[in-house]
């Protein structure tokens, strides 16, 4: 690490992106071209317009590490010792809510779809948010479309942290760390994922906290 930079000023030069996308797009293993991955991924076509009940939602959180200190690199496999200290600090937490669509946005044909099973959510009160009221940065980037939605009430689905849970299928959630040239910076990719309890009439907002712990 360069003289007098702390792992502070490097998570503060981090971006984050938010995908949930379709069966087409692949988990990025280490051997992937990591700017061909990320460019699939940002295709409109890549991203799912609509959840179903009962269905096991993936997510990705790509977190773009863009400091100066770790990017002048010649190894993209061993990534700088300060990096990875950094990564070993940061915890990555969702909170997934449905909010109801605005007046003035077109609801999608349902006919076909199951009804949603009104048993599957939670009669309890909502527990409490495990986020701050305003989240610090570095924060996923909003589209203009979707700002509206990012104070609205709704109805809570899940919150969990990282790592702390198994898929449906007993695998824990992945992890990538890859160098992109195109970029110049290294790129962590998150997979999450959790359970939806409704149908697609809703839209539904994905807040993905990072924060460095002690």
């Amino acid at each position: 690490m360069a003289s007098g930079e702390s792992l502070d000023t490097i998570f503060g030069s981090c971006a984050l992106e938010v995908y949930t996308p379709d069966t087409s797009i692949s988990f990025p293993e280490h051997a992937v071209d990591i700017d061909e991955w990320l460019a699939s991924v940002k295709q409109p076509h890549a991203e799912r317009k609509q959840a179903f009940f009962d269905e096991q939602l993936n997510l990705l959180l790509v977190m773009y590490i863009k400091h100066p200190s770790l990017n002048n690199t010649h190894d993209c496999h061993n990534p700088p010792r300060s990096l990875v200290d950094l990564l070993s600090h940061v915890q990555v937490s969702l909170e997934a809510t449905y909010v109801s669509r605005t007046p003035n946005q077109d609801v999608p044909d349902t006919a076909g779809l199951v009804p949603p099973r009104t048993s599957s959510m939670a009669t309890k009160g909502r527990p409490p948010s495990i986020f701050p009221p305003n989240t610090p940065n570095p924060i996923p980037s909003t589209a203009e479309s979707d700002r509206k939605y990012v104070q609205s009430e709704g109805t809570f689905l899940f919150s969990g942290i990282w790592g702390t849970k198994k898929t449906t299928d007993g695998s824990k959630e992945k992890f990538a760390l890859l160098f992109s040239g195109a970029q110049k910076s290294w790129i962590a990719v998150y997979e999450l994922s959790f359970i939806v309890c409704e149908s697609g009439h809703y839209i539904l907002v994905l807040w993905c906290k990072l924060c460095q712990t002690s």
